[in-house]
């Protein structure tokens, strides 16, 4: 694992490290976490490394058990179907509710949010890839002007954080810009079925393709 650069907080580059080595496969499901072996390898305190466990905990990659410390969860294609299931359905109708009320300032910010991703797609660059695609889908969202619905979605997002997946399965950055190509033309028309339809298509994919690399996972794990 990588040693702390200088321009990232010691809690954020720990949690960014352990998250992709967890969406990698390169620590396995059921592997222990050891808070001081981990403060050693980085060559931080304690305190950064606790924040960010406690992070990852919240995110749902890693789990605390009574007397026995922090492991990597058990990866379940079911638990990642059910989320993105409800996903789906908060998606589709947050976009069914923001097309109506999308203003110019908004479809103008959605516009260069798609253009940075196409841009850093064509680039490589997939880690900065997923801080946008996150950007762009809130954007959207934030225009349905529920505040509840919005906050269960980034909940959501959050409890599961496939927004990294852009960086382990080989791909899906291609698949997905094409597919908010297609949710972008939907926004231009203000067409809330077309949209909702593609944010479901979109959706059920990237479902499709994180189950498929966590079963990839499950079966080359010991």
């Amino acid at each position: 694992m990588k040693k702390l650069p200088t321009y990232k907080t010691k809690k954020d580059f720990v949690v960014e490290i352990l998250r992709e080595a967890i969406l990698s496969g390169a620590l396995k499901p059921g592997e222990r976490l050891e808070q001081e072996q981990l403060a050693n390898h980085f060559e931080v305190s304690s305190t950064p490394v606790r924040e960010a466990l406690r992070q990852l905990e919240a995110e749902g990659l890693i789990e605390h058990i009574p007397h026995k410390g922090v492991r990597v969860v058990e990866l379940s294609v079911e638990g990642v179907r059910e989320v993105y299931m409800i996903r789906c359905v908060l998606e589709t109708l947050a976009v069914r509710l923001a097309i109506p009320n999308l203003s110019h300032e908004e479809l103008h910010e959605l516009e260069e949010l798609h253009k940075q991703m196409v841009d850093l797609s064509s680039r490589n660059l997939l880690e900065r890839l997923g801080d946008v695609n996150r950007q762009f889908h809130m954007t959207l969202y934030k225009a349905s002007k529920s505040r509840v619905l919005c906050d269960m979605i980034n909940n959501l997002w959050t409890r599961l954080p496939w927004f990294d997946v852009w960086t382990v399965i080989p791909g899906r950055a291609q698949e997905a810009w094409e597919e908010h190509d297609k949710i972008m033309d939907a926004v231009r028309k203000r067409d809330p079925d077309l949209a909702s339809d593609m944010i479901k298509e979109h959706c059920e994919r990237g479902c499709q393709r994180v189950a498929d690399h966590i079963q990839r996972l499950i079966l080359s794990s010991p």
